[in-house]
C-alpha cells in the first residue's frame, strides 16, 4: 500500500513513467509525458553530480544519473536508505515532488536576483575596488545562460500544476500564487534574455528509406497492405531485391510557439513528401512510391487561453487543434507505426479547424470541441485525416461537435465520459436503411487501480441518422472489459469484447492481422509480460476472435474464428542501442471452405547517434496467403503479381534528428 498523505514527504520515492497505472486515459498520457520532461529538466536546479545515490540503483541503470541529481533535493527514499523504483506512485506523492522542484528552480532564481541586485547596488568610480568584478560578471553571466532553456520548464510545470492541483492544496500549498510566480519568473527570464513574446524554433526532421524484396517468386505483404518487392518501369514483371523496391522519403515538422503570460500559441508545420504512405487516417494498401512532391500543410496551429470563471480554471485552444476521447469513441489509426515512428502521425489525435474549451470544477473537467474535419489540405491538395461514415462507405465526416466530461473515480482511478455529433454534407444512400448523413458516438470508460491489479471497461454505441431521424440503430454496440495485474517484473491480464456488425467510430481499438478496426467479433484476448531486469522484457499476447452473426459484415460468420499470436522481447543493450523482436502469427478457421493464415517476424534495432539523433533498423519478413477470401488488407488483382500468396520483406531505415 502506498503511503498516506501525512507520511508523503518523508516516504517520497519517484519511479519510472511506465510505471503509473492510469497510462489508458488520454489525461494521463500526457501528464506523464510531461512529468518526464519535468524531471528530466530538474538537472537545471542540480547542476552538481551528487557523489552517491541510493544503494539499490546500478551505475548501469538507464536512470542513474538522473537520480543522483535528484537525491535528497526533490525525491528521497525510504528511512532504510533505499529507492525502490518499482513501487506504485500515488498522485500525493507526485505532488511533493512537483512543489520541491518548483522551491528549488526559485531557489536558484532569486540567488541570481540578489546577485544583479549587489552589483547594481556596488560602489564605482573613485576608489573602489573593481578587482574581482570581472569573475563575478562572468559568473553570473554562466548562470543566466543555464537558466535560459528554462521557459519551456515551466510551461510544463504550469500544466502540471493545474492537473493537480487538489492533491497541492491539501498538501497546503498554495496553487494560485504559485502559478502567478511561475509568470513573473518566465517574464523576468525574458528581459535577462532581452526578448519577449518570443517565438520559439524546434522540431525534427525525418529520412526514411524502404527497401522491399520479393522471396520464392512472390511478393511480400506488410500488416498495413502495402505489397513490397515490387519493381518498377522495366522490371514491374520481374522478382526485385532491394536496390530495385527502394523508396526515399523526407520530412520535416516545425514546431512553433510563443505568447505571454495566459496568452499562448503553437504550431507544427510539416513539409515532406511522406503523405505518399497514405494520409495519417485512412486504410490504402498498395505499393510504396516516393515520387509524389513535396507536400506543405500546418498539421497544427492554435491559440491557447487560461483564464478564470466563477473561480473556476478555463483553458480555450482555437483554431487547427488535436483531440482524442478513448478507443471506441474517437482516436485516430496509424497505419504506419510497424515500420514508420513519427509522433505526430502516431499520437492519435484527430486534427479540425475549431476549438476546444475546457471547464474545471475542482477534479471535473468538461471538454466542448468541435470544427471542420475535411479540407484540411496541403499546398498540393491532399487532406490530412480524411474521415467518412460508415466504414468509409459513406460520405465524408465535414463537422464535428463533441462533448466530454473526466472525473476521478477517489484515489482509484478516472471515468471518461463522451457525446460526439458528427455531420457529412453528403446524403448517401444505405439500402434498406434509407438516407443518412449523420452520426452519433456516445459512450464512456473507467480506468482503476488497486494495489498491483488494474481494471479497464469501455462501453460504446453509435447511431446513423439523416439530421434528427434514426436510420441505423441495430447491432451497433461495443464494449470491452479487462482486468490486469502487475508486480514490477511480472504482469498478466485477460480480457473479453465484443464489437457488433453496425458498430461506427472514428477510433482505434485493435488490429487482426491485416484487420483494422474488427466489427461482427466478440471474444477473449490474454497478455502477459516478464522483465527479468530493467534492460530486459519479454512479452506476449494473443486473442481469439469469433462471429456474432452471419451474413452481417465484417469478413467472420458466427461459426467462423480468428486467433491471433504474437510474441517479442526487448532489449536495452546499453544506453545507446536498443534491440527488438518480435513475431505476429494470425490463423483464420472458417466453417467451410479455406483457411487463411497471415505471419510477420519482424527483427528491430535502434541506436541513438546522439542526444538529438536516432538511427532506427525495422526489417519485417512476411508469409501471408489469403486462399481466395476477401479479407481486408487483401490488395486488388495486379497481373504482376499473385493476390492470395505473399512471401517477402521490407527494411525500413530511418533517421531522426531533432533541432
Amino acid at each position: 500500500m502506498g503511503p498516506t498523505k501525512n507520511q508523503t514527504a518523508s516516504r517520497f520515492s519517484v519511479i519510472p513513467v511506465e510505471s503509473f497505472s492510469l497510462e489508458n486515459t488520454t489525461t494521463m498520457n500526457n501528464t506523464l509525458k510531461l512529468a518526464l520532461s519535468a524531471v528530466l529538466g530538474v538537472a537545471l536546479v542540480a547542476p552538481a553530480f551528487a557523489q552517491d545515490n541510493f544503494p539499490d540503483v546500478p551505475e548501469n541503470h538507464w536512470a542513474y544519473g538522473a537520480l543522483a541529481n535528484l537525491k535528497d533535493k526533490i525525491v528521497f527514499g525510504y528511512p532504510d536508505g533505499f529507492y525502490r523504483g518499482s513501487r506504485m506512485m500515488t498522485r500525493y506523492e507526485f505532488a511533493v515532488a512537483i512543489d520541491k522542484l518548483w522551491k528549488a528552480m526559485m531557489a536558484q532564481f532569486d540567488d541570481v536576483n540578489a546577485k544583479i541586485e549587489a552589483l547594481e547596488k556596488r560602489p564605482t568610480g573613485g576608489g573602489s575596488d573593481n578587482s574581482d568584478l570581472a569573475k563575478q560578471l562572468s559568473d553570473l553571466k554562466s548562470q543566466v545562460n543555464g537558466m535560459k532553456g528554462w521557459e519551456g520548464k515551466i510551461n510544463e510545470l504550469d500544466k502540471l500544476v493545474k492537473e493537480f492541483r487538489p492533491q497541492l492544496t491539501e498538501l497546503g500549498v498554495k496553487v494560485d500564487d504559485m502559478m502567478k510566480d511561475m509568470a513573473d519568473v518566465k517574464e523576468r527570464l525574458a528581459a535577462l534574455e532581452g526578448k519577449s513574446n518570443a517565438i520559439n524554433i524546434g522540431g525534427f526532421v525525418d529520412l526514411l528509406v524502404l527497401a522491399g524484396h520479393s522471396s520464392d517468386d512472390l511478393r511480400g505483404l506488410m500488416p498495413d497492405g502495402s505489397v513490397v518487392g515490387v519493381g518498377e518501369g522495366s522490371y514491374s514483371d520481374a522478382v526485385v531485391g532491394l536496390d530495385r523496391d527502394l523508396n526515399i522519403y523526407h520530412s520535416a515538422f516545425i514546431t512553433l510557439n510563443g505568447g505571454k503570460g495566459d496568452v499562448t500559441w503553437d504550431a507544427i508545420l510539416k513539409v515532406g513528401n511522406t503523405l505518399g504512405l497514405g494520409d495519417i487516417s485512412s486504410y490504402s494498401p498498395g505499393t510504396f512510391s516516393s515520387d509524389n512532391d513535396t507536400d506543405i500543410a500546418f498539421g497544427k496551429f492554435a491559440v491557447t487561453f487560461n483564464s478564470q470563471l466563477a473561480g473556476q480554471g478555463v483553458k480555450a485552444q482555437i483554431g487547427r487543434v488535436g483531440h482524442q476521447v478513448s478507443p471506441y469513441i474517437l482516436k485516430r489509426t496509424s497505419f504506419t507505426k510497424e515500420y514508420y515512428s513519427n509522433a505526430w502521425r502516431d499520437s492519435g489525435d484527430w486534427y479540425f479547424d475549431g476549438g476546444i474549451l475546457d471547464f474545471m470544477f475542482g477534479n471535473v473537467s468538461l471538454k466542448v470541441f468541435g470544427g471542420q474535419n475535411s479540407n484540411l489540405n496541403t499546398t498540393n491538395g491532399a487532406d490530412i485525416n480524411p474521415s467518412s461514415i460508415y466504414q468509409g462507405v459513406l460520405g465524408p465526416v465535414d463537422r464535428t461537435l463533441g462533448v466530454q466530461v473526466q472525473f476521478p473515480f477517489g484515489e482509484t482511478g478516472a471515468v471518461n465520459l463522451a457525446y460526439l455529433w458528427q455531420d457529412s454534407d453528403t446524403r448517401a444512400n444505405l439500402g434498406g436503411f434509407g438516407v443518412v448523413n449523420r452520426r452519433n458516438v456516445y459512450g464512456a470508460d473507467v480506468n482503476l487501480t488497486f494495489s498491483n491489479i488494474n481494471f479497464y471497461g469501455s462501453f460504446a454505441q453509435s447511431v446513423l441518422t439523416e439530421n434528427t431521424t434514426t436510420r441505423l440503430d441495430d447491432d451497433n454496440t461495443a464494449y470491452d472489459v479487462r482486468l490486469g495485474y502487475n508486480s514490477g517484473a511480472f504482469g498478466f491480464g485477460a480480457g473479453y469484447r465484443r464489437v457488433e456488425a453496425n458498430f461506427d467510430a472514428d477510433g482505434d481499438w485493435g488490429r487482426t492481422g491485416t484487420w483494422y478496426n474488427p466489427r461482427n467479433v466478440e471474444g477473449f484476448n490474454a497478455m502477459v509480460s516478464f522483465k527479468p531486469s530493467d534492460s530486459l522484457k519479454l512479452y506476449g499476447k494473443g486473442e481469439l476472435l469469433q462471429g456474432v452473426e452471419n451474413g452481417a459484415g465484417g469478413f467472420l460468420g458466427e461459426d467462423d474464428e480468428a486467433l491471433s499470436l504474437t510474441v517479442g522481447l526487448d532489449y536495452k543493450l546499453s544506453n545507446f542501442l536498443d534491440l527488438g523482436l518480435k513475431y505476429e502469427d494470425v490463423k483464420f478457421d472458417y466453417n467451410a471452405g479455406t483457411d487463411p493464415y497471415q505471419r510477420w517476424l519482424t527483427l528491430m534495432l535502434g541506436y541513438s547517434v546522439s542526444e538529438n539523433a536516432k538511427l532506427s533498423f525495422t526489417y519485417t519478413y512476411s508469409d501471408v496467403d489469403f486462399k481466395g477470401r476477401t479479407l481486408q488488407g487483401r490488395p486488388a488483382a495486379n497481373p504482376n503479381f499473385d493476390g492470395n500468396r505473399f512471401k517477402g520483406g521490407l527494411l525500413a531505415t530511418q533517421l531522426t534528428v531533432k533541432f
